[in-house]
């Protein structure tokens, strides 16, 4: 498993576009921790878009796990 295929608490699968430092490098720690509390891992993190490449959404609406959602035209599962 890796950090991209974790859930928000909402459900819904990360929005492809969607991006952190953390999915670009996967340590067996950070994974662990990750699975057992995945609301915390997801928290706290600096995401940006692959359509914009800015922390902004094609919507111009703020980039983050639980607001990338299918509720968004731009979402992509």
């Amino acid at each position: 498993m890796s950090f991209a295929n974790l859930r928000p608490a909402g459900g819904h699968r990360l929005c492809k576009q969607l991006r952190c430092k953390e999915m670009y490098y996967d340590s067996k720690d950070q994974l662990e921790r990750a699975q057992a509390n995945p609301a915390e891992a997801l928290a706290n993190k600096h995401y940006w878009c692959l359509k914009t490449f800015t922390a902004m959404g094609p919507e111009n609406e703020p980039c983050h796990a639980e607001s990338c959602n299918p509720e968004r035209a731009c979402y992509e599962a």
